[in-house]
């Protein structure tokens, strides 16, 4: 059934980079035109300046990561609002305003309405979300980075992929209603878990459950960190050669 997100909806969306439409929308970029291989390495090239990246492959591993900002905002609308939003890549374009030192994309929505799930049919629906979301969304994207840069798809859904754990790990911290919860934990089980791999493209198994370990406590850290099982090269974007909290090379000894 078709309805539409309310005000307050649209700004707790916000939170996970929804944009809007506007004048001052300088920097616009349709997704359906990243699957063209010379529209995408043009694209990395800028990415590749923003980010301090040494070349593309490690600029596709930046720019994977704010991608994984779409999975946290389709997810928050389908679990949290019960609303399923129209992911296809030719609904959705990218603000990729430059103002600010953090670049961090915003994902604009040219249709804004949204899919309930019928009565005692969840499952299907949310089946059908899952789907929409990483097989007709999510996996082109990381085909053509992959395909373009080289880079490994591992490195690209792990990038994905920790922040679905960060976003469901967070919102069950948030949320107290008993719905809700029960919600977030059966949809959190079944998107990292238990929904097969077709609906994440051409895979025999879920590419998301190899990433989800347990939390182990580190050196130098007060809250247990999950250890990545791929490094995303964010160490070749500074002089420093600063590698973050979760990543394998640094700690060898928690795997």
């Amino acid at each position: 059934m078709r309805d539409r997100l309310l005000a307050e909806e649209i700004t707790e969306l916000k939170q996970y980079r929804l944009g809007e439409a506007g004048d001052d929308n300088e920097f616009i970029v349709p997704l359906q035109e990243l699957l063209l291989s010379e529209n995408l390495a043009a694209f990395l090239s800028k990415v590749q300046v923003k980010m301090n990246a040494p070349d593309l492959l490690v600029a596709a591993s930046m720019f994977a990561k704010r991608y994984g900002f779409f999975a946290a905002l389709s997810l928050y609308s389908m679990t949290v609002l019960n609303k399923r939003l129209a992911t296809s890549l030719d609904n959705v374009s990218l603000d990729v305003n430059e103002e600010g030192d953090i670049w961090l994309p915003t994902f604009i929505f040219s249709d804004l309405k949204v899919e309930l799930p019928e009565a005692n049919n969840r499952n299907e629906w949310r089946e059908t979300a899952i789907g929409a979301i990483f097989k007709e969304n999510i996996n082109p994207v990381i085909d053509q980075l992959a395909k373009v840069t080289k880079v490994s798809k591992q490195i690209l859904w792990e990038n994905v992929a920790i922040y679905i754990f960060w976003f469901y790990e967070r919102m069950l911290e948030e949320h107290t209603e008993d719905e809700v919860v029960k919600r977030i934990r059966d949809d959190f089980s079944y998107v990292v878990e238990e929904a097969s791999g077709e609906l994440f493209g051409e895979y025999r198994s879920n590419p998301l459950k190899k990433f989800y370990r347990e939390k182990v406590s580190v050196p130098g850290s007060e809250q247990e960190v999950r250890i990545r099982t791929t490094c995303c090269l964010y160490y070749k974007t500074n002089e420093e050669q600063a590698k973050c909290i979760s990543c394998p090379l640094q700690y060898k000894k928690c795997n």
